[in-house]
């Protein structure tokens, strides 16, 4: 959908004057590597066309609410730098989940290529294989290479080179070398078997410290939804009654309603987001 509407922005409102070139350079990269089909001119036209649409937007619900002229521009600003900076980082967000999603099955789908090339199976013969495996995106690019070698006449070891330049991983880079120097050294296996085997100790380490993680944020989380609120409310009631300080209704439904729920919500986000994906469903 980003990609459709992107070209139609781009047709009708060219805006990619505004950014400089090596920031369309950038964005082009990030386009490719996140598996966007959209023109790095048309995608930041569209990010431009939508930043300042809804910060006139902001500025007008600002300026009734407050009818403040400074306090009004600062939310156009504001607005418009949030917004600009969301549609510049969606792709470089993508592009790493993507990326990340490709590690998880790089690890078997090597072992897979190292005993099928082992058995002196055919390099195309083996991609359409992995192209077959459910290996997600990975599968997804093997069928792309598949396509680029025998319907566009490449090579594997350019097709292998591009793929490489698709992803924005170190451990993709690395299997691509060494699916390149496999197929120009008679299908030598050895380097993809290391590989796949540090892969797998990879991704136990990465295991290993998210369990850290969790022991500690596991306490924080019971920390901010039982032990702080509790405190709060005794708080709350201690400083009504001897320390002369108020407190309104309002402010203890919000702290409750509002407050600690958001506390434990961003809790949460930031436990998935740092979940490897070699433990994620």
């Amino acid at each position: 959908m980003i990609e459709e509407l992107s070209k139609q922005v781009g047709e009708a409102l060219d805006l990619s004057g505004f950014i400089s070139i090596k920031s369309l350079k950038k964005i082009d990269r990030d386009l490719l590597q996140a598996n966007i089909a959209a023109d790095a001119k048309d995608y930041a036209s569209l990010a431009l066309f939508v930043s300042a649409a809804s910060a006139l937007l902001a500025l007008l619900f600002a300026y009734y609410f407050s009818s403040d002229v400074l306090v009004s521009t600062a939310v156009l600003f504001a607005a418009f730098a949030l917004l600009l900076l969301g549609f510049l980082k969606y792709p470089e967000s993508r592009k790493k989940t993507r990326a990340e999603e490709m590690e998880r099955e790089l690890a078997i789908a090597l072992r897979s290529v190292s005993i099928e090339l082992r058995a002196n199976t055919p390099f195309e013969k083996t991609l359409r294989n992995l192209a077959r495996a459910g290996h997600g995106e990975l599968s997804s690019e093997a069928k792309k290479m598949l396509s680029e070698i025998e319907l566009g006449g490449k090579s594997p070891p350019e097709a292998l080179k591009e793929f490489a330049d698709r992803v924005d991983s170190l451990l993709v880079h690395r299997a691509c070398m060494q699916l390149v120097f496999a197929y120009e050294h008679g299908l030598q296996t050895e380097g993809l078997k290391k590989l796949a085997d540090e892969l797998v100790s990879f991704q136990k380490v990465k295991s290993q410290q998210y369990a850290a993680q969790m022991a500690f944020f596991g306490l924080l989380f019971i920390s901010v939804s039982c032990i702080v609120p509790a405190l709060f409310a005794a708080y709350v009631i201690v400083g009504s009654s001897f320390l002369e300080t108020t407190f309104t209704p309002s402010d203890v439904l919000l702290a409750f309603v509002l407050g600690f729920p958001l506390a434990d919500a961003a809790i949460l986000y930031y436990l998935k987001a740092k979940t490897p994906k070699v433990l994620a469903t």
